[in-house]
């Protein structure tokens, strides 16, 4: 899996962000929503690991970073 693709869109950072997650590498989890694809950390407040085929709610913050909120 890729760790480096981008989002595709111009959202801003703060936004909420539906995706299904398609991969997951190191703790990184590839993310295909909204926004394209583009890779998210899981946030230490989501209680579930994430996997293959799961929905997730994402945000992106200021610094362009992505993280997995809640499954």
């Amino acid at each position: 899996m890729q760790t480096a693709i981008k989002s595709r869109d111009n959202r801003k950072s703060g936004d909420f962000i539906e995706a299904r997650v398609t991969g997951v590498c190191d703790g990184i989890y590839g993310l295909s929503g909204a926004a394209g694809q583009f890779t998210a950390r899981r946030a230490v407040s989501c209680l579930l690991e994430p996997a293959a085929g799961d929905t997730v709610l994402s945000a992106q913050i200021a610094d362009g970073t992505w993280y997995v909120l809640a499954v």
